[in-house]
């Protein structure tokens, strides 16, 4: 049982890593998403308080949508 708990938690960590990657502004609405959903339920501010923080954009994610000169 322990086993599976274990791979479990693995294998979510790992999806919403490569989530994160590859679709960056899709995990930001998720973290805003679940950032609401914890407030609403009034339980995990510490873990509320960090989804917020990462859901801030950090860079735009396309050059074609920026008008900022990063590049």
């Amino acid at each position: 049982m322990l086993q599976w708990i274990i791979t479990g938690v693995v294998v979510l960590i790992c999806v919403f890593f490569w989530f994160k990657k590859i679709m960056p502004k899709g995990y930001n609405v998720l973290c805003l998403k679940m950032a609401g959903f914890l407030k609403r339920l009034g339980i995990l501010p510490h873990v509320q308080k960090r989804l917020e923080r990462q859901s801030l954009l950090r860079g735009c994610g396309s050059c074609k949508s920026c008008d900022h000169d990063c590049h």
